[in-house]
């Protein structure tokens, strides 16, 4: 009478058990870098939808941004009685404008770009290496 032991014990066991956990090693592997694909579309579709998002808003701020400074330009214009007059001042208003953006260009577009950028990496890094899920 054989035991199970005896069983385990053979040659023949050994290499079957070894080609099961092989067989198990790899698609492991295999859905793991499944895992980290679907990770990587997920991430990249996450980009992309803030990328057209923040685009659109864009969009929209830039015709606003015209709307108004026509509007201003038309109150200018009633106010002083002289289009030359009105043009200068809305001019100056923007290259005003335009020169504080430029002058604190770091605290406004670059610290708030670095800070996104972070926090994307951030949280792909945090789900592509959470364990207790």
């Amino acid at each position: 009478m054989t035991t199970t032991d005896d069983t385990i014990n053979t040659p023949q066991s050994l290499v079957n058990q070894l080609g099961e956990n092989y067989e198990y090693i790899k698609t492991i592997a295999t859905n793991n870098m499944e895992i980290k694909k679907l990770q990587t579309i997920n991430l990249l579709g996450m980009v992309a939808s803030k990328f057209i998002l923040c685009s659109i808003l864009f969009i929209l701020f830039l015709l606003l941004t015209i709307v108004l400074t026509a509007l201003c330009l038309i109150g200018l214009f009633n106010l002083l009685g002289s289009l030359v007059l009105a043009l200068a001042v809305v001019s100056g208003a923007i290259a005003f404008i335009a020169l504080l953006i430029y002058l604190f260009r770091r605290q406004i577009i670059y610290n708030k770009i670095l800070r996104a950028t972070d926090s994307i990496v951030d949280n792909a890094l945090s789900e592509q290496f959470d364990f207790h899920n």
